[in-house]
């Protein structure tokens, strides 16, 4: 027998089995002890399955671990466990030890987890593994792509203690759904997202579920199947506060990984690919959560998104994460990053590459407000709905777009359309929007007033800024230069700057709207069944028709340029006239006079002839007139 026995087996005491438990009950020094009948107790534990002779149960280095291995345990393994198992709760043992073999050489890991009745009071712990942490092969996992380990997990996980780590060696482990315990702080953890799987085997439901506050999910991967059609992988409830998901890859199925309502979730570190919903879902409440550093990749294939802030969500971030080819089906409204009902949300720092619609999209039906989408990057979304980053939604207000880089999306690069009130689209750089202008403003009627600031568009196939049928826009200090790649010649769409359909009380200020690298642009700023506008201070030289095309009979126009001529400056009279040369005068323009130095006999001043891009005259009424006069051209 000793040949059968590692040495980590061996007894620690010769005191058998029948007696320890008599003991246990009633101490020998106890007067009661002598009356008892030792055979008839003896035979009782023989008839639960004991070897009531057997003296090895524990185990060297434990005063208080069962060994299921010794010789007091007989039959398949799964009756031996049992019995220990019990053997332990009625000694008040914590622990039963399962040896990769048994006293008489039969294996006992991996075993059917199915038959045994685990007790919560006792845990499991195997050869080779840390005691210190609950093992799920301990529970009878196998780990081999083959067995159903669900019941091995569950009891693994349902054994778990306040704060204690259920470990899941490497191996892969196929189940149909398991529920952390409703105990706080419980880590479930694998040896490396690459050594340890989950393979979660059902189409709908979900396959591990949070039940309880800090509790986690860490270095492991969980596959799902790739026709799911409902529930998450990983899901978290309202209990599921301060949870965590950190460096785990979620491949296939329905959602990758949700939370339902809550506070201070975290996902962190994480693949997310291939689902057909939502890769990442902040869903029904989520407060104060935070995704961060994550790759989310081809989710949202039946119309989902890549990730998504769900409706009356409250203060989450997104940041740093990769979201690529996400959206779903194109022309379906989704997004790689979806924003929607959400207060007080960031997303920033993130890169969102070829996905279907929207690269980030902004939307509701309530209140989608005080929003930051900043320092993104968002290349080449496509479809019929493939702008870059869109607010969309009268329930859009109070949002910020700044400082993000989008560049060759379908249609336009930045769109705020059917917005609310003060949206803010400041310091972006938009290149390359293939069918659609570089910044859209569109039906924004009312009093919205959106705000376009410091923004550079370019060789965007349209014109680099839009506003149309929007009111009280302010579009200042932006760089618009080299659009209309179509090279069309079109004069309505094509230019730097595009105000048109009924476009009321905005102000054009700051802006430079010009070719630098060819003569594509039409105009610099165009003016279309518009209203009320107020242009100035704007460089809008070296366009293919105009620097400025105006058919609005309210617009003001003040300061503006439109070739490298000056605009203002003094004149000294010869003999009552002066020609004065800039390539700035336009026939229409007016020219404002006024005398600054009296000189010989002064007369009334006018301007003469005017050679457009060339001259004007200054003339006095008086032929000796040298009087010194200051000039200013207004388009």
């Amino acid at each position: 027998m000793s040949l059968l026995i590692s040495k980590d087996y061996q007894e620690r005491t010769l005191v058998p089995i029948w007696q320890q438990y008599l003991e246990r009950v009633v101490p020998s020094t106890d007067p009661s002890y002598a009356a008892i009948d030792k055979p008839a107790f003896r035979i009782l534990l023989a008839g639960q399955g004991y070897n009531p002779d057997g003296v090895n149960i524990l185990r060297p280095g434990s005063s208080k671990t069962v060994n299921a291995g010794s010789n007091a345990f007989t039959g398949t393994v799964e009756v031996r466990l049992t019995t220990a198992i019990e053997l332990a709760r009625l000694l008040g043992w914590p622990y039963v030890y399962v040896p990769i073999r048994a006293w008489d050489g039969v294996v006992m890991l991996p075993y059917n987890a199915s038959l045994i009745t685990f007790n919560t009071a006792v845990r499991m712990t195997r050869e080779g593994a840390n005691p210190n942490v609950v093992d799920v092969k301990a529970y009878g996992a196998a780990g081999d792509n083959v067995a159903n380990d669900t019941v091995a997990l569950q009891a693994a996980l349902t054994s778990a203690t306040v704060g204690q780590t259920v470990y899941a060696p490497e191996g892969t482990y196929r189940f149909t759904g398991v529920t952390f315990p409703a105990v706080k702080g419980v880590v479930l953890l694998g040896a490396g997202r690459e050594a340890t799987t989950l393979v979660y085997t059902q189409t709908t439901g979900d396959g591990i579920v949070f039940n309880s506050t800090y509790q986690r999910i860490e270095n492991l991967r969980i596959e799902g199947v790739g026709s799911a059609t409902a529930g998450s992988l990983i899901h978290g409830a309202g209990a599921a506060d301060q949870c965590q998901v950190v460096n785990v890859h979620t491949f296939q199925g329905f959602h990758g990984i949700t939370f339902d309502s809550g506070f201070y979730r975290t996902i962190d570190r994480c693949t997310i690919e291939n689902f057909n919903g939502n890769g990442i879902y902040m869903d029904g409440s989520v407060q104060r959560s935070i995704a961060i550093a994550c790759i989310v990749l081809n989710t949202g294939t039946t119309g989902q998104n890549g990730i998504e802030l769900g409706p009356t969500s409250l203060e989450c971030l997104i940041t740093s994460c990769y979201v690529r080819g996400c959206g779903g089906t194109q022309g379906s409204g989704n997004a790689g990053i979806h924003v929607q009902d959400h207060k007080y949300g960031t997303v920033v720092g993130c890169m969102v590459v070829a996905c279907n619609n929207q690269g980030i999209l902004l939307d509701g039906a309530t209140a989608c407000q005080y929003n930051v989408i900043a320092n993104n990057v968002v290349v080449g979304s496509l479809g019929v709905s493939g702008e870059g980053i869109t607010l969309f939604g009268a329930a859009i207000a109070n949002n910020t777009v700044c400082d993000n880089i989008v560049q060759s999306c379908a249609t336009n690069g930045i769109e705020v359309f059917d917005a609310g009130k003060y949206n803010n689209v400041n310091g972006n750089y938009v290149e390359g929007s293939v069918s659609g202008t570089g910044i859209f403003l569109g039906n924004n009627t009312g009093s919205p007033f959106t705000t376009v600031v410091g923004n550079i568009c370019r060789l965007n196939n349209f014109s680099g800024i839009q506003v149309h049928n929007s009111a009280n826009c302010v579009v200042n200090d932006n760089t618009c230069t080299d659009n209309d790649q179509l090279a069309s010649g079109t004069v309505t769409q094509q230019n730097g700057i595009t105000f048109s359909e009924s476009s009321t009380r905005c102000v054009c200020l700051g802006n430079k709207c010009r070719n630098d690298a060819g003569v594509t642009q039409q105009a610099g700023i165009r003016l279309e069944n518009t209203a009320e506008a107020d242009l100035a201070f704007n460089d809008v030289m070296g366009n293919a028709i105009a620097g400025i095309t105006d058919s609005v009979a309210l617009s003001q126009r003040r300061g503006n340029r439109l070739s490298t001529g000056v605009t203002q400056g003094r004149a000294v009279l010869v003999g009552g006239t002066v020609t004065v040369s800039t390539a700035e005068v336009l026939a229409a323009d007016n020219i404002h006079l006024t005398r600054v130095v009296t000189g010989g006999t002064v007369g009334h001043l006018s301007i003469g002839t005017i050679v457009a891009g060339t001259s004007f005259v200054i003339s006095s009424s008086s032929g000796t007139d040298t009087s010194t006069v200051f000039w200013e051209i207004v388009h």
